[in-house]
């Protein structure tokens, strides 16, 4: 009986460090505030930014941005970039894509150099129509949503756990064996 006691509770923990380690992705979702929900022209571009998501380090992040009448396939260039804190100079992580007055989503992986922004808070700006210099057509887009995933460095105290499950299944052998 205190062997198979001793089992459960050593699974217990092995079990929550397992799923504590296998969680730790984190999200932050800006839908709100100036320029969201708001169809806006070449001459509008803004900025917002996302809260930190990872307490403790990142591993990778992506950023996903939901966006209307991005007309990328008839001449449309609306740039999305973050800034970086290390080098104080916005990186350009790529364009929007999509069709005319139709929702879209475009995921952008982002690079290495700008993990301790998400981890912190990231900046990112759009430039509406990047490419129009002299104002003769203007394009617009609305963006409703920006969202910031990333797989976050697992916290000590999951690994704590993982390790007190694995010792724990050790000793239950050794009471078997005895």
């Amino acid at each position: 009986m205190k062997k198979s006691f001793f089992l459960l509770m050593t699974l217990l923990v092995l079990g929550l460090g397992l799923t504590g380690a296998a969680l730790a992705i984190c999200t932050d979702v800006v839908n709100s505030g100036t320029g969201f929900n708001d169809y806006r022209e070449s001459y509008e571009d803004f900025s917002w930014t996302h809260n930190g998501v990872c307490p403790v380090g990142v591993k990778s992040a992506n950023l996903s941005i939901y966006a209307l009448d991005v007309d990328s396939s008839s001449g449309e260039v609306d740039l999305i970039s973050a800034y970086d804190t290390t080098t104080s100079s916005w990186v350009n992580l790529g364009q929007l894509f999509g069709t005319s007055l139709n929702w879209s989503t475009t995921t952008f992986t982002l690079p290495s150099s700008l993990y301790d922004e998400a981890q912190s808070g990231l900046q990112v700006k759009i430039d509406i129509d990047s490419t129009n210099t002299n104002n003769t057509m203007r394009w617009a887009v609305e963006v409703g949503s920006s969202t910031l995933e990333a797989q976050c460095v697992p916290l000590p105290g999951t690994l704590m756990l993982l390790s007190s499950g694995l010792l724990g299944l050790a000793g239950w052998r050794r009471l078997r064996k005895g």
